[in-house]
């Protein structure tokens, strides 16, 4: 049985955001898991193989594209950083820069879920 419903995970050590993000962009076609911390996150998406992960720039432990680079590069994945010195790479899909527009996130999200749909 396929899976409708876009699979995220987002990894950000900003209580703030995870929940904000949880209670935005659960629902019917997004299905969010939130980690505070990088080695869960990252068991879950071994585990998981999401459609995307979403990842911080600046974690406790090291930095988002450092993060991105353990991560299998079939599955896409999307930067949130504040930090106006960090260059787009290859790595990501797209850069949300912060504060974030949540209308935008919300139509990136949603287009990516049409995109999944129509699979």
């Amino acid at each position: 049985m396929r899976r409708m419903a876009l699979e995220v995970i987002y990894i950000d050590d900003e209580l703030e955001l995870l929940e904000m993000f949880s209670e935005l962009f659960s629902n019917d076609h997004i299905r969010i898991k939130t980690y505070s911390e990088t080695e869960p996150g990252l068991n879950a998406i071994s585990q998981s193989h999401p459609d995307l992960v979403i990842l911080d720039y600046r974690l406790k432990e090291t930095t988002g594209d450092k993060l991105a680079q353990r991560i299998p590069s079939h599955i896409p994945k999307i930067l949130l950083s504040g930090d106006l010195s960090f260059q787009s790479d290859d790595l990501f899909m797209k850069i949300f820069r912060k504060p974030i527009e949540m209308s935008e996130m919300t139509q990136f999200l949603d287009q990516l879920y049409r995109q999944k749909k129509s699979v």
